[in-house]
């Protein structure tokens, strides 16, 4: 039985922020991740802003009560950018967050984090734009996860 709509789990996203602020907290340079909007103001930079996104995929759910849910989600790092090098740091700097990230150990309690065999849930870094002031870089991930029933 499938619906035909992604369910964001508020827990399931507050582990999946906890797990991407320690990995951009333990990069050079590091940075801090949170929920947050893209904004014409910079802000503190470098920064790593995560937003729930849209998805086609839907939910499979079981007679158990259990449930494998999609976690879609964009990874905008927002950097100064002075140079055509600063432009080449944040993007080798989010392809290297993105690796952390999936290889990372995602043992988010309480649920079972599901890898792709052979093949990547993200897509590679590309440069949304830049301003005068700074310049953002966003990846996709599509995580998918199993609430694991107690």
């Amino acid at each position: 039985m499938s619906e035909d709509r992604t369910v964001y789990d508020p827990e399931a996203a507050e582990m999946v922020l906890d797990a991407a602020n320690a990995i951009a907290q333990a990069m050079e340079p590091p940075c801090r991740a949170m929920f947050e909007e893209l904004t014409a103001e910079p802000g503190e930079m470098p920064r790593l802003m995560l937003k729930p996104t849209a998805s086609d995929a839907v939910e499979r759910r079981y007679i158990s009560g259990e449930a494998i849910r999609n976690f879609p989600f964009s990874a905008t790092l927002r950097t100064a950018c002075d140079s055509e090098q600063d432009s080449l740091d944040a993007h080798a700097w989010l392809t290297a967050f993105c690796a952390a990230f999936e290889t990372a150990d995602l043992s988010m309690d309480g649920y079972a984090v599901f890898r792709t065999p052979g093949g990547r849930q993200r897509t590679v870094p590309t440069c949304l734009g830049r301003t005068e002031r700074f310049e953002d870089w966003q990846v996709t991930f599509e995580l998918k996860y199993k609430q694991i029933i107690r």
